[in-house]
């Protein structure tokens, strides 16, 4: 099985607000290396608490971090062709 980390990062300027945004993918064989990958970057601090909605695939897990020199990144780890779930009104994420 195919796995992709999604990274969603936010640049931070010197007075705190954004002044870039990116997006990136890295490519593992399992959810549990891709975990791994995120949690052993030394640049990376985990900043998550309870659980968060993914709106563009509601099924999928969310992480926040901060990116020290860089500003805020969510990561997100997808099996390969997955199909993608979005919340329908009324319905709940978990």
């Amino acid at each position: 099985m195919l796995w992709i980390g999604i990274v969603f990062t936010v640049v931070l300027g010197w007075d705190g607000n954004a002044t870039a945004f990116g997006v990136e993918d890295e490519h593992f064989e399992s959810e549990q290396s891709c975990w791994e990958y995120f949690r052993g970057l030394p640049t990376f601090e985990d900043l998550t608490t309870g659980s968060h909605t993914n709106f563009y695939d509601s099924r999928s897990k969310v992480r926040f971090y901060k990116v020290n020199g860089v500003g805020n990144a969510w990561v997100s780890c997808k099996e390969k062709n997955s199909t993608r779930h979005i919340l329908q009104e009324g319905e709940d994420a978990n």
